[in-house]
């Protein structure tokens, strides 16, 4: 149903929203470019690296891949 449907999708982008936090100092550019995705401004280091929850409603940036897909041909 689409109430437990919604609450599933919140659960999911706070989970992302707190790894990109976490990997941030891993793969700093795949984070920033998450970061925008998640319709967030500033950078993540300025919330001081802390976990920040989205609030309800919030209105998500423009999904893109974060990697290209790597062809076999080229490698």
């Amino acid at each position: 149903d689409l109430p437990h449907a919604a609450q599933t999708l919140a659960t999911a982008v706070s989970v992302i929203n707190g790894l990109k936090v976490l990997l941030h100092p891993v793969i700093p550019h795949s984070t920033a470019r998450l970061h925008q995705s998640l319709g967030l401004e500033g950078t993540i280091g300025d919330g001081g690296w802390q976990f920040t929850a989205l609030d309800p409603g919030h209105q998500l940036g423009e999904p893109e891949a974060l990697y290209k897909k790597l062809e076999i041909d080229p490698v």
